[in-house]
C-alpha cells in the first residue's frame, strides 16, 4: 500500500523548508491533519503519485471556531508539476481548511486520472472557510470529471483572475476552474445553443429572458394559465457561476 512521506497529527508549526525536493514518489509527499501554522515555500513536487493529493493533502475537523485564527496553511513560491492522483486532486488536496493562501507558485503538467481537479481539490463542507490563490499559473493540468487546474465544492476560493495564469487545462466541465451548479439557464433550441454546448459555456445573447426568469433556486413562466400548452420549445441549461454547462 502507497504510504506518506510525512505524516503529522495537531502539529503546531509544520514547515517545509527552501529548497526540499519531493520526486518519483507513489505515495502522497505530505499528509496533515489539524496542524496549525503550516508554511510550504521555495520547495518542488514532481512525479508523485497517490490515490489523491499526491503531493500535500492537508485537512481540518472538529475545529472550535475560537480557534479558526490560529490554523493557517500558506504555499508560497513552490512548484507542483507531472503529479498524478488516481482519483480528485493531482497535486494539492484541501479539507475544511480555516485559513489556506497559495501564492506565486507554479501548477504544470498534474493529472486528476478519474476525477477532479487537475492541480488543486477544495472542499469546505462546514462553510466556514478561507482558501485564496494569487500570483500563481496553472498550466497542462488534466481533471477527468471537472476543474482542469481547480476544482471547488460548497464554498468558492477567492481568486484574483488578475495575477493568475490559465493555459492549456483540460476537464470534461471547466477546463480551468469548475465550481458548483449555480442556476438553471433557460436557452434558445438553436444551433447557437448546440455551439454553447460544444464549447461548454453559454453565452448571454443565448439566454432566453422575455417570457422565462431565470435564478439560481428557480424558474417562472410567466402569463401562462395552470394546465395550458406553452407553443415554445426550451432547453435548460444547469450552469456554475462562470456559466460552465
Amino acid at each position: 500500500p502507497r504510504k506518506n512521506i510525512i505524516s503529522a497529527l495537531n502539529s503546531t508549526d509544520t514547515i517545509v523548508e527552501p529548497e526540499i525536493t519531493f520526486d518519483q514518489q507513489k505515495k502522497t509527499s505530505i499528509r496533515l491533519l489539524n496542524c496549525k501554522s503550516v508554511e510550504v515555500k521555495d520547495s518542488t513536487f514532481s512525479g508523485l503519485e497517490s490515490e489523491t493529493g499526491s503531493a500535500l493533502a492537508v485537512s481540518y475537523t472538529d475545529i472550535d471556531p475560537s480557534e479558526k485564527g490560529e490554523y493557517e496553511l500558506t504555499i508560497t513560491n513552490s512548484k507542483f508539476f507531472d503529479c498524478k492522483a488516481d482519483m480528485n486532486a493531482g497535486a494539492i488536496s484541501i479539507w475544511n481548511a480555516p485559513n489556506a493562501v497559495i501564492r506565486d507558485s507554479q501548477f504544470l503538467n498534474n493529472q486528476a486520472v478519474a476525477g477532479s481537479g487537475g492541480a488543486i481539490f477544495s472542499q469546505c463542507p462546514n462553510d466556514n472557510c478561507s482558501f485564496t490563490i494569487t500570483n500563481s499559473h496553472f498550466r497542462g493540468n488534466y481533471g477527468k470529471v471537472a476543474g482542469g487546474a481547480l476544482r471547488w465544492k460548497d464554498e468558492e476560493p477567492t481568486i484574483n483572475f488578475d495575477s493568475i495564469s490559465l493555459e492549456g487545462n483540460q476537464a470534461f466541465f471547466g477546463n480551468n476552474i469548475a465550481g458548483i451548479p449555480a442556476r438553471v439557464l433557460p436557452t434558445k433550441k438553436d444551433q447557437d445553443f448546440a455551439n454553447d454546448v460544444d464549447e461548454k459555456v453559454v453565452k448571454e445573447e443565448n439566454i432566453v429572458s422575455s417570457r422565462l426568469l431565470a435564478t439560481t433556486s428557480e424558474v417562472v413562466l410567466e402569463n401562462v394559465q395552470s394546465g395550458a400548452t406553452v407553443d415554445d420549445d426550451f432547453l435548460f441549461a444547469l450552469v456554475d457561476k462562470y456559466g460552465q454547462v
